[in-house]
């Protein structure tokens, strides 16, 4: 089985630091993690003060270490399931439609995953939710960048593109990332 999600990334740690330093971004929401990875993330919006947060992964393996990670972190207002995206049973089972807050972080490898990822985000967010997402530039899009991955961002009928910040490796809270904030389109 895919082992990726088993250990930690330098967009995952950028996600946290961000949310740490910025927990109004969390607190009193509901906030669902897509690719959760070890849990890092979701973790750190359990500790600050998230009413629910569901951690999400496609992979049974990754999701035994996310298991594990959660218990020995306490975190008590995280629980844990599958979702794989473009799978409707997966997302009907996920809430669709309430999640005030969707994060992921080194989630955008494959281009061909994208598209399915990005409809996923649109089906969670709540009208006025926002989404996260971190990645590291020369890991996004098989080693092509961020330029791609923008691009189908921007794209995405159901999804607005708000912001961009993009760190350098002099940045303790970035680590090199760039992170996006998307929103639901409104109709």
């Amino acid at each position: 089985g895919d082992r990726t999600g088993t250990y930690g990334w330098p967009g995952g740690d950028s996600l946290a630091y961000y949310l740490a330093r910025h927990p109004e971004e969390v607190r009193r929401k509901r906030v669902l993690e897509l690719g959760c990875g070890t849990g890092a993330v979701g973790i750190v919006c359990s500790w600050l003060g998230a009413t629910k947060v569901l951690l999400t992964d496609g992979s049974p393996i990754v999701l035994e270490t996310t298991s594990r990670n959660l218990k020995a972190n306490r975190a008590s207002k995280a629980s844990l399931q599958r979702l794989r995206w473009g799978y409707d049973d997966d997302l009907a089972k996920a809430q669709p439609g309430s999640w005030d807050l969707v994060v992921a972080a080194e989630v955008a490898y494959q281009r061909e995953t994208l598209p399915a990822f990005l409809a996923t985000v649109s089906s969670l967010l709540k009208d006025d939710g926002l989404a996260l997402v971190v990645m590291t530039p020369e890991l996004a899009d098989n080693g092509r960048g961020l330029e791609g991955v923008e691009k189908l961002m921007r794209s995405t009928p159901d999804l607005d593109l708000v912001d961009v910040a993009l760190g350098d490796d002099d940045d303790d809270e970035a680590l090199g990332t760039a992170r996006y904030t998307l929103k639901r389109r409104k109709t």
